[in-house]
């Protein structure tokens, strides 16, 4: 069956040139690896379908356990996070598809409200003439007299404004306020109301606005507000999921890592290896657990056993009395051998995985944070929306959604950064041949 590597790390053993017989060097330092694993294909994605679904449905982080061998972790990816990779992938490439939708919806709704923009100047120029709204002059007035100022809320100049232009209608300032304030969230029944109970300012609006179907022009988003203040919070949000992945990555010394690991191993493939880790920290612990084995107390007691073992190998009779054909194996003596060095080895891997996922998860909690935030945030966007339609003030909120999202991508993948724990391989614990009684 073809497989296919999951991980952005190679599961090549590294410093293998290192292995010949070269003078004080033992074979089991060089078993450290790159940390990859193999999966089949036909993994069947998960289905993911917003921002919520990516916490509620991620599986739980590996453990150590679920680090120490290749096949260790090929079985964690078959139960838990392989679905959830390629569900996570498609759900990114269905958001780039909606943020493309979203892009080209608000250029459409920009050059509507353009057009509606300079209807509703006209408008409100046909209404200046007829004497029913104040000027740009007469606005201009109150914030030079200072009866009008920008730190007043909108009650407030609304109130301002009343008692100034309520006389143009002939009303009372109350009920000049009732108005406009009907009018902003129902002009019908503003229009209703005025035929009823002013029927001469109706007939006077009437005659301004013939023109323009007595329909107000600009009604606006009865929402805009509450868009616009979550759109600021998101806005905030992705801004600070920027500053945070540049805190965790700083690119100087992500390439003074590279560097440092091809002068280290000699070897430019391994630059190439570490590129999907997110932090420096993570970087610079995975050189770490690579030095470290070759001077850890594991590999030495391990070496002390594969010495003797290996001298021993070599003084013995593998074929002695042995028949063309039949099966040669090495003897249990080398097995149990073998078995003691692979539980150092376990013991070593355990140890380092225990570290790296104290770092990931260390990570994880803060992504994990910011993401919770944006889902909340989103939440209470399409709360308002309610399946309407998409206004610009809308698509302008959602817009800093998605780029929150884009910042936070490693959220989504910190499950495959665990899985990039560089492990010791194994020894091998078996090793059997037939015999040939050569000519």
């Amino acid at each position: 069956m073809k497989k296919v590597l999951f991980t952005v790390l190679a599961g090549v053993v590294l410093a293998m040139p290192g292995m010949a017989q070269e003078e004080d060097y033992h074979q089991i330092e060089a078993l450290i690896t790159g940390g990859g694993y193999e999966l089949a294909e036909n993994v069947p994605a998960m289905k993911i379908n917003s921002f919520a679904d990516l916490i509620n449905k991620r599986p739980a982080m590996p453990t150590a356990n679920d680090l120490l061998t290749p096949e260790a972790k090929t079985a964690y990816a078959r139960r838990s996070s392989a679905a959830y990779y390629l569900g996570v992938q498609n759900f990114r490439s269905a958001l780039l598809d909606a943020q493309a939708e979203l892009n080209s919806k608000t250029i459409e709704l920009g050059k509507k409200q353009q057009k509606s923009n300079q209807k509703a100047m006209a408008q409100y120029n046909a209404n200046v003439n007829a004497g029913l709204m104040p000027s740009q002059q007469e606005m201009m007035q109150l914030y030079m007299s200072g009866e009008i100022t920008e730190n007043m809320s909108d009650a407030q100049m609304m109130d301002v404004m009343a008692g100034k232009f309520a006389a143009k209608w002939g009303i009372s300032k109350q009920e000049y306020i009732k108005i406009i304030n009907m009018a902003q969230s129902n002009p019908k029944g503003t229009e209703a109301y005025l035929k009823s109970n002013h029927p001469d300012l109706y007939n006077r609006l009437y005659a301004a606005n013939a023109k323009y179907g007595n329909q107000n022009v600009n009604v606006g988003d009865p929402h805009e507000n509450e868009y616009g203040e979550l759109g600021e919070q998101l806005s905030a949000l992705a801004n600070e999921a920027f500053e945070f992945r540049n805190t965790n990555m700083d690119m100087t010394k992500h390439v003074q890592f590279q560097a440092h690991s091809n002068a280290m191993l000699n070897d430019a493939s391994f630059a190439a290896h570490t590129v999907g880790l997110p932090t420096n920290k993570l970087e610079e612990l995975f050189v770490q657990i690579i030095n470290d084995w070759r001077t850890s107390s594991e590999c030495k007691r391990a070496i002390q056993i594969e010495d003797p073992l290996a001298e021993r190998l070599n003084n013995w009779d593998c074929c002695k009395n042995a028949k063309e054909g039949q099966t040669i194996c090495y003897p249990s003596w080398w097995i149990e051998g073998r078995k003691s060095e692979n539980a150092l080895i376990d013991a070593y891997n355990r140890k380092q995985a225990e570290k790296w996922l104290a770092e990931v998860k260390a990570y994880d909690v803060q992504v994990t944070a910011l993401m919770k935030r944006l889902i909340a945030l989103d939440n209470q966007l399409e709360q308002i929306r309610n399946g309407g339609e998409v206004t610009a003030a809308y698509a302008m909120a959602k817009s800093q959604a998605y780029i929150a999202a884009t910042h936070l991508y490693d959220f989504n993948f910190i499950l495959e950064v665990a899985l990039q724990f560089p492990h010791v391989a194994h020894q091998e614990e078996s090793y059997c041949w037939p015999f040939s009684i050569k000519g």
